[in-house]
């Protein structure tokens, strides 16, 4: 056997097990970036299904509050002036707690 033959034949041999390396991982990284793909799309579905329903949530509750407002006025007053003195005094609270 000459050098050039044995070259070639182990260019060849080389080329094989390129070959037969890289086209397997190549089939599994196409088929990992489709699962990926797929999984990433089913998230964004789940996703905006989500925040359709928690917009809805949002909707029913103001109109909700919005109907009981109108029908008792004076107890959305009182609740009002209430949360609105919970959170000055929590707001006051913190503030004097920073300085100690």
């Amino acid at each position: 056997m000459n050098r050039s033959n044995s070259h070639s034949m182990l260019e060849g041999a080389l080329e094989a097990s390129r070959t037969h390396i890289t086209e397997p991982l190549a089939d599994k990284a196409e088929r990992l970036k489709q699962a990926l793909g797929d999984t990433v799309d089913d998230q964004m579905k789940m996703a905006r299904r989500a925040a359709k329903r928690s917009r809805a949530y949002a909707e029913d509750v103001t109109d909700d509050v919005r109907t009981r407002t109108r029908k008792q006025p004076l107890a959305a007053l009182g609740i009002a002036i209430g949360v609105g003195a919970l959170v000055g005094i929590v707001l006051t609270w913190r503030r004097s707690g920073r300085r100690a």
